[in-house]
């Protein structure tokens, strides 16, 4: 079960890597609008599926988490930097979801190194913010795939609430340490 839980992370990294020329590809017409929309829902499904398969097991791993974590980090930044890129959302989205990984991964470290082992720094508003992130990255590809005035203001909006909901995950990690 834990070989096929890391099967799904290296699925998610594998759509991650196809993700922004899908979004560039969609964004000028042609045969694959629709495309970075079926990447964002094998990533969405392959993210709820891989821990559930390893815990069912009981073979949670090191490596399994890491993966998981690498794998998410990747396709949100990649769906929502290619996404700026676009003009489709404002830098500020992905620049604030990289700052939220970072706290993560930094307070994941100084847990692991205080207990002798490997910790990770989960928290509610992290896993908040983790699930907005993949909203936004199916917000940009559902844009694509149906393209419609209303959009815009859509992802502006849904991009301000990703750079909130981000913010508050990094000064909870910094005040609430």
């Amino acid at each position: 079960m834990a070989a096929a839980a890391d099967a799904l992370g290296l699925l998610r990294l594998a759509a991650a890597v196809a993700l922004p020329d899908a979004l560039g590809r969609a964004q000028h017409g042609g045969g694959f609008r629709w495309l970075p929309l079926a990447l964002a829902g094998v990533a969405a499904t392959t993210d709820f599926v891989d821990g559930r398969l390893a815990r069912r097991a009981g073979q949670a791993t090191r490596h399994g988490a890491a993966l998981d974590n690498a794998a998410d980090i990747a396709f949100v930044l990649a769906g929502t930097g290619a996404g700026a890129a676009l003009g489709l959302v404002p830098w500020t989205a992905p620049a604030a979801i990289a700052l939220a990984f970072g706290a993560y991964a930094v307070s994941s470290l100084g847990r692991s190194v205080r207990a002798g082992g490997w910790r990770l720094a989960r928290s509610r508003i992290g896993r908040t913010a983790g699930v907005c992130n993949y909203g936004l990255v199916v917000l940009i590809a559902a844009s694509l795939a149906r393209p419609h005035p209303l959009w815009g203001g859509a992802l502006v909006w849904a991009s301000r609430g990703v750079v909130a909901i981000n913010v508050a995950a990094v000064l909870a990690r910094v005040v609430l340490r």
